[in-house]
């Protein structure tokens, strides 16, 4: 199910009724997203196999990443592993990111300059989730799920104690809600 595109991307996730979400290998995502957004409406993506400089190169100088609000490097597996920080210049320098609003990397191996120069890059204005390892906002919710409380883990606290507060990494505090790719 979905169509042509589905014949060119590993999944095809439908929202609201249109196939908006994908997952692609960078490298086919970058040679073919002309083909791919004429074919669908594109919101979310995915990436698988981007392990190489010149796929992540490749990648971020596509200009269908403007029309972005989600990507995701968090697919993780046997067959492909997340990208390390080959990432984080090609991502801090791209000009087609203006709408991304959640970034997920989760589960890539990032070290903590890497990981502040990424919240603060200003290339993603719209940026209102930044996933990462260990930097993340403790939340005591009521019986109904309502959220309570929020404060930085420990770990977060240390990080913008020495990097400064980024705003992507509170996406709780702001929304009054867990920020998940789900919720779009």
């Amino acid at each position: 199910m979905g169509g042509p595109i589905a014949e060119r991307v590993r999944v095809v996730k439908f929202v609201r009724g249109f196939p908006e979400w994908i997952e692609a290998d960078a490298t086919v995502f970058a040679r073919e997203w002309q083909d791919l957004v004429r074919l669908a409406p594109i919101r979310h993506l995915d990436v698988v196999h981007a392990k190489t400089a010149d796929a992540l190169t490749a990648l971020f100088a596509c200009p269908a990443l403007a029309q972005i609000i989600t990507l995701s490097f968090n697919v993780i597996g046997p067959r492909f592993g997340p990208p390390d920080g080959t990432l984080v210049t090609p991502l801090v320098e791209s000009p087609h990111l203006g709408k991304l609003r959640v970034l997920d990397l989760r589960c890539c191996p990032l070290t903590s300059d890497q990981k502040a120069r990424i919240a603060h890059a200003t290339n993603m204005p719209a940026l209102e989730c930044l996933q990462v390892d260990d930097l993340t906002e403790s939340v005591g919710m009521d019986y109904d799920g309502s959220i309570q409380t929020v404060y930085p883990s420990e770990e977060l606290a240390a990080f913008e104690t020495q990097y400064g507060k980024a705003r992507a990494l509170h996406y709780t505090e702001r929304t009054e809600r867990t920020v998940t790719r789900d919720y779009f």
